[in-house]
């Protein structure tokens, strides 16, 4: 289960964590790295919002590499939770200016 906050640009980037995922398609992309921040929070009890430096490889595989960086639970003030990622009505189009992404999260 995962926190909402408020405010995710306001948690500071104390702990860090390198990314590497592969997947066959990009919304097998998408719900595997939403459903890493999630096991993170669950398994590390940390919340890492913040993605940098990604580098995307089309595929198939497509793999996705980065750093993800954040804070502790301990440290973040939430006002809710995600319960899980969902495949339903999940949306990446990439469009001229970057790519548009739509996502339903359990609640």
């Amino acid at each position: 289960m995962g926190l909402v906050t408020p405010e995710p640009e306001r948690i500071p980037p104390r702990v860090e964590r390198p990314l590497r995922l592969e997947a066959h398609d990009l919304e097998e992309l998408l719900f595997d790295f939403l459903h890493e921040i999630l096991s993170c929070m669950d398994r590390d009890d940390v919340l890492l919002p913040h993605a940098e430096s990604l580098r995307l490889r089309g595929g198939p595989p497509w793999t996705l590499e980065g750093l993800r960086r954040g804070d502790r639970l301990a440290n973040v003030e939430s006002t809710g939770a995600v319960k899980a990622v969902t495949y339903s009505d999940m949306r990446i189009v990439r469009e001229p200016e970057g790519w548009r992404i739509e996502v339903v999260v359990d609640v």
